[in-house]
């Protein structure tokens, strides 16, 4: 518990500190003063004057913050100084606020293209859940365990979800057969009551592979034979041509965000025509669902915890730009949004109406993690 504790602030802190880290990098190159650059939340445990800048530790252990010179001030000075975030023209500012989302994409594309690189120039699967045709990349079906029955025989030798479906042949019979659809497994067990199948699983976690030999028993509920398994149809994504490998990372980094945005369309559309938060509320967790995430690929992946830890990393560095992008108060979109508005009017908004606005938001966005925090926690019991 403690070292997953531990690996979740690493994978917070490095998720925080690189977009913290563009703020504060675009900020020096375009000469504001960065009063601040923190690691964790205040008070502050420890810190250290480097030329104009404070660098510190801080007492809670989550992410970090760059505290610039003049941004949140109304003050005239503040606005005049040429050190002040405020005194600078529109597209500096627009670059220093952007730029932390600039750094979550690239460290999302660079953890994703390592991955790829080293794995032949294949992908993790990626659960279908919808008719859904990929980009870029060409695909490679595979069906994953995602639940087990009760006294059936998958649970009975050893089947863990997370399993992968490869292949499949009777021990009366010297051929093996490719599994491509969960249909196919179906088709194949629903008559061999009392015969003995060997089947073929690849752990997604661990690659480790392993041969079963299993004996379907008859459901009389679904009136068939079935070895006691409910599985998902994924896709592995390759990137072979040599354009492909040589974009790998941009190319899967958008699969993943495409596919992301049209699942969550979905939940959306959804919830609309049930009227109901539900399908989307079920879809979206906070800081404990991820932890429960990287608890179980702590304590489960064995040799390959870096680099399942690597994958989940990417996903919620590209996850947080995209979040950080949307234009709503209190986030870096929503105060691009009043750097637009001044560009095309010539004229600022307040910064006494902007502050009001983005701490309007923010107690907004806090009531909403409160939420979901709640609900992951109910989900536990």
């Amino acid at each position: 518990m403690i070292l997953s504790i531990l690996t979740f602030i690493a994978i917070l802190s490095v998720l925080v500190l690189i977009h913290e880290f563009g703020h504060f990098y675009s900020a020096k190159k375009l000469g504001v003063w960065v009063e601040e650059f923190g690691w964790g939340i205040p008070p502050r445990a420890w810190g250290k004057k480097i030329g104009d800048t404070i660098y510190s530790i801080n007492w809670l252990p989550f992410g970090g913050f760059v505290r610039l010179y003049g941004e949140d001030s109304a003050e005239f000075s503040t606005k005049t100084d040429p050190k002040s975030f405020m005194s600078k023209p529109v597209w500096a500012r627009s670059v220093i606020v952007l730029a932390g989302i600039f750094m979550n994409l690239v460290l999302g594309i660079t953890l994703y293209y390592i991955l790829l690189s080293t794995n032949n120039f294949q992908s993790e699967p990626l659960m279908l859940l919808k008719d859904y045709k990929f980009k870029f990349g060409d695909t490679q079906s595979r069906q994953v365990v995602t639940s087990l029955a009760k006294d059936f025989p998958a649970e009975k030798a050893g089947i863990v979800t997370g399993d992968i479906v490869e292949r499949f042949k009777t021990t009366d019979s010297n051929d093996w057969i490719q599994i491509n659809k969960s249909s196919e497994l179906i088709n194949i067990l629903k008559d061999k009551q009392d015969i003995s199948v060997d089947v073929e699983f690849k752990n997604v976690k661990t690659d480790e592979t392993k041969i079963i030999t299993l004996i379907p028993k008859y459901d009389e509920k679904l009136k068939r034979s079935i070895i006691g398994i409910g599985i998902s149809d994924s896709v592995i994504l390759t990137y072979q041509k040599p354009t492909q490998k040589l974009f790998a990372g941009f190319m899967h980094s958008y699969n993943v965000i495409d596919y992301t945005f049209s699942i969550f369309g979905d939940l959306i559309s959804s919830s609309i025509n049930q009227k109901s938060l539900k399908p989307v509320g079920s879809s979206v967790s906070g800081p404990l669902g991820i932890y429960s995430v990287v608890d179980n690929i702590v304590k489960s992946s064995g040799e390959k915890v870096f680099r399942n830890l690597a994958d989940i990393t990417a996903l919620l560095s590209l996850s947080l730009a995209i979040m950080n992008i949307l234009p709503l108060p209190a986030l870096d979109g929503g105060r691009f949004m009043f750097f637009a508005w001044e560009a095309i009017t010539k004229k600022p908004v307040s910064q006494k109406v902007e502050g009001a606005i983005h701490q309007v938001g923010f107690l907004i966005l806090i009531g909403l993690l409160i939420a979901v925090t709640f609900k992951d926690v109910w989900g536990l019991f």
